[in-house]
Formats: structure tokens, sequence, C-alpha cells
């Protein structure tokens, strides 16, 4: 019998050592179902101008934000100070935000990312394909947004 080859060894080493992807817990899959649910809640509240109920779920003192409006640099902003802001712009802005699409959610643990897209509009003008990314962590059993990105799409 023929020794194996040392490309045969060095990929089955490989394998070895790579990490296998574990099956998702229940408890990760509901953790991703509840995320999911305050995501596609909170796009229902802006469009119905609830932003006390859209914000319910960010962080109360460690929040930050990437934004498209207009592109600037990290903004950390407590959620008293993002309620007053956004009560006060969001109805002469007239924004409307579509359903979440292409909706993913990773749970590690007490954190949790999402990424998708919406379809999103300001006032009359044309609507918009905004990519998003948003943190969220869990603390006394609550999931939290500490974190959002969002990115508009050229040409979509």
């Amino acid at each position: 019998m023929k020794p194996p080859s040392l490309f045969l060894l060095t990929v089955l080493a490989t394998f070895a050592v790579l990490p296998c992807p574990a099956a998702e817990s229940a408890s990760d899959k509901a953790s991703s179902q509840k995320i999911s649910s305050i995501i596609g809640g909170a796009a229902a509240k802006v469009n119905k101008l609830d932003v006390e109920g859209a914000l319910k779920h960010v962080h109360p003192t460690a929040y930050s934000e990437y934004t498209h409006l207009p592109q600037k640099a990290l903004v950390a902003i407590d959620k008293k100070t993002l309620l007053e802001v956004c009560k006060a712009i969001f109805p002469s802005l007239r924004i409307r935000v579509g359903p979440p699409q292409n909706l993913k959610v990773v749970v590690k643990g007490d954190m949790a990312y999402a990424t998708y897209k919406s379809n999103e509009r300001i006032g009359d003008g044309p609507p918009m394909m905004v990519r998003r990314t948003e943190i969220f962590v869990r603390e006394n059993k609550e999931w939290l947004l500490t974190h959002s990105h969002r990115s508009i799409l050229q040409g979509e």
C-alpha cells in the first residue's frame, strides 16, 4: 500500500483543526427571532411617528451610529437626547421605512449583529435602498441596540 501524499496529509490536517459551525442553539434561535422582531417593529413604528416605540430597544447610555444623513464621524449619543432629536425632526422629514430585506441575525452569547437592506424615503424624495448593520447586546435578559450603521446603496 502506497503512503498518503504530503498534499493529502496537509489537507486532512487543515480540516481537522478548522472549527465546525455549531448548530444554532434553541436559545440563539429565539434570540435571533426576537431581534428580527425588534427590527421589523421599529420600522413600522417610525412610519407611524411612534418615536418612543421605534427607539424602545436603543441602549440608554451606550449607543453610537454612523449614518448617511449626512455622512459624518461616529456619533455617540444617549437615548434621551436621541429621542428628543428624533421627535423634533421625524415629523418634518416624513421618513418612510420599508420592512427589512435579506435580514440576517447572528447571535454570539450576549452579543448579536444584524445586517439587512430596506427601502427608505424622505418626504417626496426618491426611494433609497439603505444597507444597515446593527449591533445588539443582551443586558438583564433584554436585547438593546448599541450601534447602528446606515449606507445608501448607489444604483439600487
